[in-house]
């Protein structure tokens, strides 16, 4: 929920013609730094400020294709909620609401983390979360292996069937 209100609160702020993260990363330059690093930190805020001005090109110019795209987001998010929910409860953990979308929330960043794939960002943030909640990191690990079976199962059923139908 944190993060979906700094999302929005970032889009707000550029929308009113300010660029937040262009502003914070000039912060930076007025500490006390080697000239390597402040010309590296300027560099980064022409390239930051570019992208906020496309973002703000995009909220003015397509605001229906945001809104859709926002409203699509939110239903899988809201759909993913139960499924993560009933795999909790299959491992024999039922969590209040909040920690569920916290350690969602922990899923979907894994799945963005940009590292090679299989390297274990899901399990490694699943027993991250488990540990956190005072819970076992075995919990972790049997939630992140019922996820990547379901994933397999599923995987495999599309691919049967869309073999079977090229018959």
């Amino acid at each position: 929920m944190v993060l979906l209100l700094i999302s929005v609160l970032y889009l707000v702020a550029v929308w009113k013609g300010r660029k937040p993260l262009s502003d914070l990363i000039r912060l930076l330059v007025r500490l006390p730094l080697p000239d390597a690093v402040r010309t590296g930190i300027e560099k980064s805020i022409q390239v930051v400020a570019g992208a906020e001005t496309q973002v703000l090109h995009f909220i003015l110019e397509k605001n229906w294709t945001l809104g859709i795209v926002l409203l699509i987001t939110t239903i899988i998010w809201m759909a993913s909620l139960p499924d993560y929910a009933l795999a909790l409860r299959f491992i024999g953990l039922n969590l209040p609401l909040v920690k569920i979308i916290g350690a969602l929330t922990i899923v979907r960043i894994a799945f963005i983390v940009p590292t090679l794939g299989g390297s274990g960002t899901l399990e490694a943030s699943q027993m991250l979360v488990m540990q956190a909640f005072g819970l076992s990191p075995a919990f972790g690990i049997s939630l992140s292996l019922l996820m990547r079976g379901r994933d397999l199962l599923m995987g495999g059923l599309g691919l049967s069937l869309i073999s079977w139908m090229t018959r």
